[in-house]
């Protein structure tokens, strides 16, 4: 019978150090696995993140070494996008064109004898600008205004001295526009001259820059149908003072309280710097003054609102115009107003156009002393 044989079940002492050595090297690898990767994964987004905020740490220090010259330059801007915006009109409807080339034969005495009318056309959107700001992203400003273009073809006649006003008239109307292409004839016997025009006007239309439909009558019927009255009448004087939309020295603005312009703006006409412009934004009627100085050419304009005021030399010429743009009310909140004094202590008179104020009467007048006339 065979002898069975035993298993020496001892471990050398070199198997105890190889074991032992991959021991070893299990407990690193998993603490590799487990915490140091992680560990450093950490730690590359903490430096990322601490990179980040060095930056906006930076600007913000910057920032607050340099905050009066920022105040200064946001009214600034603030100033001069009111300045830009109140020189444009909202009107984008039908309505708005028949009404324009209405204003357009009164104050120029051309006769309109056609107009092609189109549809209004968005050419300009607010708001798509890349902030700059490290500490943020997205738009620079959110807003709802766009900007709109309306087309005009016309077939006009008129006397030679009017077809220069009607040119000049649209060259100098407070709401920018531009003349495509135009043609003329010209009588040596009538003086006449006639012929076609495309011009167009551009609006802004938005929340803080709403168009109130005009509530206007057209004189229709004729003693001779064979002759336009508009084209055979000679100096017919103004009673609207629609002249003022087109040669005005100083301009403002009242609308309803919006974040996207202030609720009222005074200032220069084309001050694109904004130096002379006085903003208001109160849900409420504003106090607000205008006083004219001087004689012979030397003239002085103070204006104030509410707590605001700006004096500056002046040279309106035979005139002083100013130009008020108003805006219909959004709703029984919408309380935004302006009641102004007038006062006129120089040797030209002033005259003052309100234009597109609605029932409510945003504007109102308080006072007014000496040569003034208000259409």
């Amino acid at each position: 019978m065979a002898k069975s044989k035993k298993i020496n079940m001892e471990i050398s002492e070199r198997d105890k150090k190889l074991l032992l050595v991959l021991l070893s090297l299990l407990i690193v690898g998993a603490a590799y696995m487990l915490g140091y990767r992680q560990l450093s994964e950490k730690s590359d987004e903490y430096k990322k993140e601490y990179s980040a905020m060095k930056v906006k740490e930076a600007d913000l220090k910057e920032k607050q070494e340099n905050i009066d010259e920022y105040e200064k330059n946001i009214i600034a801007f603030e100033n001069a996008f009111n300045s830009v915006i109140s020189q444009y009109g909202s009107g984008v409807t039908q309505t708005f064109q028949i009404d324009f080339l209405n204003r357009l034969e009164r104050a120029t005495n051309v006769w309109v004898k056609s107009v092609n009318f189109q549809a209004a056309a968005q050419v300009y959107t607010f708001g798509n600008i890349q902030t700059t700001n490290p500490a943020g992203s997205g738009n620079a400003y959110s807003t709802d205004l766009a900007g709109y273009r309306n087309s005009f073809t016309v077939a006009y006649e008129g006397q030679y001295e009017d077809w220069k006003n009607f040119i000049e008239y649209l060259n100098t109307y407070f709401s920018k526009n531009v003349i495509e292409n135009i043609s003329m004839s010209y009588s040596d016997i009538t003086g006449e001259v006639s012929g076609t025009m495309t011009f167009n006007v551009y609006s802004i239309v938005g929340s803080s820059n709403t168009y109130v439909e005009p509530d206007f009558d057209v004189e229709t019927g004729s003693d001779n149908i064979f002759m336009s009255e508009i084209l055979g009448a000679v100096n017919i004087p103004d009673s609207t003072g629609d002249f003022i939309l087109s040669n005005y020295d100083y301009y403002m603005s009242v609308n309803q309280m919006t974040a996207g312009i202030d609720a009222c703006t005074i200032g220069r006409r084309a001050d694109v710097t904004g130096e002379s412009v006085l903003t208001g934004n109160e849900n409420e009627s504003m106090e607000a003054s205008l006083k004219l100085e001087g004689s012979e050419g030397n003239y002085t304009v103070t204006y104030t609102l509410l707590d605001n005021e700006y004096k500056e030399k002046c040279t309106p010429g035979n005139s002083f115009e100013l130009l008020i743009l108003s805006s219909g009310r959004t709703s029984e909140e919408d309380k935004t107003g302006v009641v102004l004094s007038i006062e006129n202590k120089s040797d030209i008179p002033v005259n003052i156009k309100v234009f597109g104020d609605d029932e409510e009467a945003r504007v109102r007048f308080k006072q007014s002393t000496g040569d003034i006339v208000i259409y």
